[in-house]
């Protein structure tokens, strides 16, 4: 989003000596400041002096308001990876927020970059089991009269977020299909060098030897790769559906869900797969200055509607990105049915809009 072409001498904007600009939107800008040897986001909704001024700023206090309590409710009731409130000021319209260190999913998607194991967060049908167990057990120890309550069944391990983010890596069966991947490359490998020294009778020189076992190697690595590349982006799908899931469950609509306003965050190296190898990371949904409060499927359809349309045209090369995406929205938790269903309309109505002109 750029103002690029419009009349900025009627913009009343905040200066950048504040600190580094991050961000610059038709609406507001996004600063990074430090303070005390922390860096924070500062994000300002700056003045439009072609409004009248009394409107002008009941607008931007309203949605810079809103834009904290949906940041607040995501964090608190949808339990996803969203920046830290650090302090709201109404009356420059301004959110201080913690300063996420991290790359876009758009810049990861595009540039190909080092494979990651992804957290997925657990889908909202997992957290209404783990409350209903919780319950019970809770039940069965207060009806309980004695005492000694050694012989009750232990109650439920319920993990923090932080477990989660440890424990939580490539599910099993990607894990063992990348580790199958990479046994049959090295056994095909090793019976191609064995049947050619086989077929040929003259003994071949230590550097043809060396040259052909390096090219293997470099073969061999490169499809390992791609394989973890590709484990990596459908995982990535994975946590990005249940992430919305989550969010549409709490009743909560983002209102501009792209690529670019996802970001990877790196965990420590402490947190790394052992048995991949790979750097764990989990993705935080930041920028929420369209969203708003509503339970309505036709709100969240047009939420995925949203993602799908950037989606095809920021990754055209990743088609089937937004599938794995809804696919795993749609397991996430049970009104997503009907959201999906409803996904379908919206995506003729604006077909016919496109066609329309």
């Amino acid at each position: 989003m750029s103002l690029e072409g419009s009349n900025v001498a009627s913009f009343s904007q905040p200066s950048s000596k504040e600190g580094l600009i991050i961000g610059h939107g038709a609406e507001a800008i996004a600063v990074k400041i430090q303070q005390e040897g922390t860096f924070f986001v500062k994000k300002t909704r700056f003045q439009k002096q072609y409004r009248i001024q009394e409107l002008d700023q009941k607008l931007r206090k309203s949605r810079t308001n809103q834009e904290a309590r949906s940041l607040q409710r995501a964090s608190e009731k949808a339990k996803i990876f969203v920046p830290k409130v650090i302090n709201v000021n109404l009356k420059e319209c301004s959110l201080l927020m913690e300063f996420i260190d991290g790359i876009s999913v758009r810049k990861w998607l595009n540039e190909g970059v080092t494979p990651l194991s992804f957290f997925v967060p657990p889908s909202v049908l997992q957290d209404e089991n783990a409350s209903k167990t919780t319950k019970s057990e809770k039940m069965k120890r207060s009806t309980c009269n004695n005492d000694d309550d050694s012989h009750l069944p232990a109650p439920p391990n319920v993990e923090s977020e932080e477990e989660q983010e440890d424990s939580e890596g490539i599910d099993d069966n990607s894990e063992g299909e990348i580790l199958n991947e990479k046994l049959d490359l090295t056994s095909a490998c090793q019976s191609s060098l064995s049947s050619s020294s086989s077929i040929v009778s003259d003994k071949p020189s230590p550097s043809t030897i060396s040259s052909a076992a390096m090219s293997s190697s470099c073969e061999m690595h490169t499809k390992a790769n791609s394989f973890e590349m590709a484990s990596s982006i459908s995982q990535l799908a994975s946590a990005i559906g249940c992430t919305i899931a989550r969010l549409h469950a709490a009743g909560i609509v983002h209102g501009d869900l792209t690529t670019s306003n996802m970001l990877i965050k790196m965990l420590s190296e402490e947190d790394k797969d052992k048995d991949l190898h790979l750097q764990k990371a989990c993705v935080y949904f930041i920028d929420f200055g369209l969203s708003y409060s509503s339970s309505s499927v036709e709100d969240q359809a047009v939420d995925l509607y949203v993602l799908e349309r950037a989606i095809l045209a920021t990754h055209p090369d990743k088609p089937q990105f937004f599938e794995q995406i809804l696919k795993e929205y749609s397991e996430a938790w049970q009104n997503a049915s009907l959201v999906v269903s409803r996904l379908s309309v919206v995506r003729a109505r604006g077909r016919k809009k496109s066609m329309a002109g």
